[in-house]
């Protein structure tokens, strides 16, 4: 069972696979599906994308007009009761985009993440300071209180790694990452020595990239690859954009990112050289 911590997210899209899954085995078109079960094309899309909860019910109907064997049945019947739950971060619901609240679900979920940032750095390692000079230049027409509501949500985010369960944290920075001044020299220094702080935890580990490898495999982009506890549950890549969110669970697409983090990942400065990297720069942003 998924802990309420996280949400009913995950549950929701879990459970949308699996009936969509079972759908298109079951060879039934849409049109049977709304005449053997009453169910409207838009109630149907909503279960399959996890838009809306499910009922205990409606997904038993489902199973058997699909004949689901009655194991899986039994365990989407069961899954249906956890797409009611409310995660931490509906409480943001002000100022969370749709497309951003699954990942905020996979992350709370994710055993691991392998997380490549070629620009900026991590969310997850960000300060204040640093998250506010993103997010004002982001949105450059916000005011500073829903600037400031985006800052709380990035930075409540960052308390899954102290807490009971804390994932698996690998991240590789690219150097420009460090040698970009954002929010101005002191900010920089104070982000720099954090993320140094924080990359000394059991669970988490950061490495640089440095410009001396010249072309790699990860250039086109940043990208999260998250594994979670459930093994039903696939890996899944994440890409956002400034209006939006790729999310990538085929196998030919995880086999691709797993093939670039490998190439990065061979390549990126140990943990120990990273360090010292990040604290030379920090004493360059200071002078």
């Amino acid at each position: 069972m998924i802990d309420s911590d996280t949400g009913s997210t995950v549950p929701r899209w879990r459970l949308g696979r699996e009936l969509a899954k079972l759908r298109e085995q079951s060879g039934l078109k849409t049109a049977q599906i709304e005449s053997r079960t009453g169910f409207s094309r838009s109630k149907i899309y909503r279960m399959e994308t996890g838009k809306s909860p499910s009922r205990r019910a409606d997904v038993e109907i489902l199973c058997q007009i699909y004949q689901a064997p009655a194991r899986l049945a039994k365990a989407l019947t069961a899954l249906a009761s956890e797409t009611t739950k409310t995660g931490w971060w509906h409480s943001y619901g002000d100022v969370i985009p749709e497309w951003f609240e699954l990942f905020a679900g996979m992350e709370a979920y994710a055993e691991s993440m392998d997380i490549y940032e070629p620009e900026l750095v991590t969310g997850l390692l960000q300060t204040h300071d640093y998250a506010y000079d993103v997010m004002s230049t982001a949105d450059a027409n916000g005011d500073d209180e829903e600037i400031e509501r985006h800052v709380d949500l990035r930075l409540a985010r960052q308390a899954r790694l102290t807490g009971e369960e804390a994932p698996r944290l690998h991240v590789i920075l690219n150097e420009a990452v460090i040698r970009r001044p954002v929010g101005g020299p002191t900010s920089m220094a104070e982000q720099l020595r954090h993320i140094i702080n924080v990359s000394h935890r059991d669970n988490v580990t950061v490495r640089v990239l440095p410009f001396s490898v010249g072309v790699h495999a990860a250039m086109l982009a940043g990208f999260t690859y998250l594994r979670f506890p459930d093994r039903l549950v696939p890996d899944v890549v994440y890409h956002d954009t400034r209006t939006g969110a790729l999310y990538l669970d085929k196998a030919a697409q995880r086999k691709s990112y797993r093939q670039m983090w490998r190439d990065i990942d061979t390549r990126a400065l140990d943990p120990a050289a990273s360090r010292d990297m990040m604290a030379t720069a920090a004493k360059e942003y200071e002078t």
